[in-house]
């Protein structure tokens, strides 16, 4: 690829592939790198969705929580914060599901931030103290792992 410009019509051909994944994974990317590019706007947004809609058809709960949390970000810089928020919380969810810990602690983060943004100091406050719940819980986990490998 020569410049930015050559990105986005590498996936186009993707968004009629057959297998509805390919598909779905090709609109989160090229609405993630029109992002990237300085070519956001609703064309971004409207691939984001699309994404979404067709991961959540699939059930495939990776894509969900990515195009949820890329959706959130977008609608944030808009200042629509309890949208956002919104978002974020249904992305936890499908993560918390498949027990992705390290993403929820990212996750909790950021909408730890958001609440802080939207003037919810409370929710705030709860968001963080449950991303450091987990944050505790994987410490020990890995030093669990680490205690058991070098005891053999």
């Amino acid at each position: 690829m020569q410049g930015p410009d050559a990105f986005l019509p590498a996936f186009e051909p993707l968004l009629d592939d057959e297998d509805p994944w390919v598909r779905a994974l090709a609109r989160l990317q090229l609405g993630k790198m029109r992002i990237m590019l300085g070519q956001g706007g609703r064309d971004a947004d409207a691939y984001l969705e699309m994404a979404l809609a067709e991961f959540l058809a699939l059930g495939e709960r990776w894509g969900i929580s990515f195009a949820l949390t890329e959706l959130a970000d977008r609608i944030a810089t808009r200042g629509e914060f309890a949208r956002a928020c919104e978002h974020y919380d249904q992305a936890i969810a499908v993560v918390t599901e498949v027990g992705a810990i390290e993403e929820i602690i990212r996750m909790r983060s950021r909408l730890a931030q958001l609440y802080w943004l939207l003037g919810d100091a409370e929710s705030s406050a709860a968001a963080m103290a449950e991303a450091q719940r987990y944050e505790e819980g994987t410490q020990t986990s890995w030093y669990q792992l680490a205690t058991v490998t070098l005891a053999s």
